[in-house]
């Protein structure tokens, strides 16, 4: 018999804080969020060309191309490399 295996490269939550004023999430969102803003400083400065052909793949309109698309992509690789990162540690 042969094995299949699979393989998610995204996980889904839709789950709900208790609080969203929750001071300990507060207090990490401003642990990480230095190393979050270099993390998309690095996707922004060197994978622009990269990030603008992905979004014009996906045909957008200019409105959403810019106010949607772009920032669809950033957060899929963010969440992606959070998976990665979470499955490895």
């Amino acid at each position: 018999m042969r094995s299949i295996r699979h393989h998610a490269n995204t996980i889904v939550l839709s789950y709900s804080l208790p609080d969203p004023d929750d001071a300990a999430v507060e207090e990490m969102i401003d642990a990480v969020e230095p190393q979050i803003t270099d993390a998309l400083a690095t996707l922004t400065d060197e994978y622009d060309d990269a990030i603008v052909e992905i979004v014009a793949d996906m045909q957008p309109c200019e409105h959403c191309r810019t106010q949607k698309y772009e920032t669809y992509v950033l957060l899929t690789v963010l969440r992606r490399a959070f998976v990665r990162a979470h499955r490895e540690s």
